[in-house]
């Protein structure tokens, strides 16, 4: 068997243990939040009349939210599933696996060109440990969370396109290079660290190749359009394609947003947290709240500075004679960059599934440690065959926390009970149960806990209408767009139940602020028209 047939069976191996790992998420459901505005309720999705919207705006605005992601390339393959098989959960669980298991595959073929002498069995044990580490877990089991496999399918794309271009010199891997980054940035945003990993990565060979000669001017026409693609990116993004805060997701400025310094010793006791749950994955969970520390000499931001400042000196002390160590650092810290929150204040302070992109150093600089000695390559050996069906039972077991939006939301509360969110949707979850009052007490302790989100208040007055309570349903429906008068929908509900009650006339102004906050309800356009002619006393569409 020659060298490239025997690279192939450890190519499958990698993408069906991924897909077994997470096969159990098949049969999930939507999930109240991002699932259902991104998904069960985008108008977009529903029909290409909508391709230039799509296009042109933010991801969320087919659901009629606005939020400053851009990511048109998820969106239409989202639209062309919804066209194939309606909006229904499965085939869009089973793009997020195939996407994953996609994503592995191609950190294998990555690593093997990253490591030409090692034995691929080793490459293919570090995608594994990548592929079925526990902090993966996040996005691959939302339903719309396919965006960061998509992202990074396109980054590792690129790498490996990029890494043929390098050996044959032939241009067509160059632009299919190039083309994965185009592809990555229309994804997520978070692929704009690529020029930078490219460069590193470009680097390193040349470290590894004593032959090797640098020219300034090769690798300027090599890596040139690159950067110039994320420029134009970043002009984008801040002049037609910015929706409202490219750089600060923060409506009013806080402790955390106005002082440079506390986001800094803030991201430092999250990078010695993320350390800790890649070596040792206890503890994990979405939603996670974060403390704004204010000081260096607090125990978890120095004892992160002093475990970073090891892995920075590791990375420095190894540029030498193994600078794939090197470079496996810096890959971590260059991906994590876009949501460090320095530069643009995103938000949130961690997510888990922020670790996706980033956790591909991880993979690089231990496998660079592995075959640097031959002890190192047996005890690497030993350790994949420990830790990667610990870490797919793990995984597995995990996914099931996501098979409802219930089992969700209980598990999130099990660990942060005082987020008021997290009560609402698990009274949507309930509340479809027809377990009513389960349902009320659950709004009415987000409303306690945090009375800001005018779901909270448009939800908890739906369920009183299940229980005839209209009295206290028109209440919370007024007090929801008083907390945000764009929310169109308690405005629908309030012109239905006028018209419920016979007061057509009461029911249009409602109509007409509906319309004039989300035009895109053509129904709602013909009842009022009905109304205004004064034809028809009927429902809401």
């Amino acid at each position: 068997m020659n060298q490239k047939n025997a690279v192939w069976p450890y190519a499958l191996l990698v993408f069906l243990v991924s897909i077994v790992v997470y096969s159990n998420t098949l049969g999930h459901g939507f999930i109240y939040g991002d699932d259902e505005h991104v998904i069960v309720k985008n108008l977009y999705l529903t029909d290409w009349k909508y391709l230039p919207n799509l296009l042109t705006e933010n991801w969320k605005a087919g659901f009629g939210q606005v939020t400053n992601y851009y990511r048109p390339l998820h969106l239409l393959i989202f639209a062309t599933i919804v066209h194939l098989s309606g909006a229904i959960p499965w085939p869009f669980h089973l793009f997020s696996i195939l996407c994953h298991a996609g994503c592995g595959v191609l950190l294998f073929l990555f690593l093997r060109r990253l490591f030409p002498q090692a034995r691929p069995w080793m490459a293919g044990a570090a995608a594994l440990l990548w592929a079925v580490h526990p902090i993966q877990a996040e996005d691959i089991n939302w339903a719309n969370g396919s965006a960061t496999m998509l992202h990074t399918f396109g980054m590792l794309a690129s790498l490996v396109c990029f890494s043929k271009f390098l050996e044959k010199d032939e241009k067509k891997w160059w632009a299919l290079s190039l083309l994965g980054f185009v592809a990555g940035l229309l994804s997520k945003e978070g692929v704009i660290v690529l020029p930078v990993l490219l460069l590193g990565f470009h680097w390193t060979l040349l470290r590894l190749d004593p032959a090797a000669q640098p020219n300034l001017g090769r690798m300027l026409k090599t890596h040139g359009p690159f950067w110039a693609v994320a420029a134009l990116y970043v002009a984008a993004r801040l002049t037609a394609l910015n929706f409202g805060g490219t750089l600060n997701f923060y409506a009013q400025s806080n402790v955390y947003t106005g002082n440079i310094l506390y986001r800094f010793y803030t991201l430092l006791s999250v990078l010695g947290y993320a350390f800790k749950i890649m070596i040792i994955p206890q503890g994990l969970h979405p939603e996670r709240t974060w403390p704004v520390f204010t000081s260096f000499f607090l125990k978890p931001v120095f004892l992160s500075f002093a475990a970073i400042t090891g892995a920075i000196a590791a990375g420095i002390w190894s540029y030498r004679k193994e600078p794939r160590v090197t470079l496996g650092i810096f890959w971590f810290f260059a991906a994590y960059a876009p949501m460090s929150n320095l530069a643009a204040k995103i938000n949130a302070i961690f997510w888990e599934h922020w670790l996706y992109a980033p956790s591909i150093g991880i993979a690089i600089a231990i496998l660079a440690a592995a075959v640097a000695k031959p002890w190192a390559e047996k005890a690497f050996a030993g350790m994949a065959c420990l830790a990667v069906p610990a870490f797919g039972l793990l995984t597995y077991q995990r996914n099931w926390n996501w098979r409802d939006s219930e089992a969700y939301y209980q598990y999130t509360l099990r660990y942060e009970p005082r987020q008021a969110k997290l009560w609402t949707n698990l009274a949507m979850a309930v509340a479809e149960k027809g377990k009513n009052e389960e349902a009320i007490r659950y709004y009415q302790e987000a409303i306690r806990l945090s009375d800001t989100y005018p779901e909270t208040r448009h939800n908890l007055a739906q369920t009183y209408l299940q229980i005839g309570r209209v009295d206290l349903a028109q209440e919370e429906l007024k007090k929801a767009v008083a907390l945000d008068p764009r929310f169109y929908h308690s405005y629908l509900t309030l012109a239905q139940i006028a018209l419920n009650q016979n007061r057509p006339k009461e029911a249009i102004p409602y109509l007409e602020t509906a319309l004039a906050i989300y035009p895109y309800m053509p129904q709602v356009k013909q009842a009022l028209e009905t109304l205004k002619r004064g034809q028809a006393r009927g429902k809401v569409p």
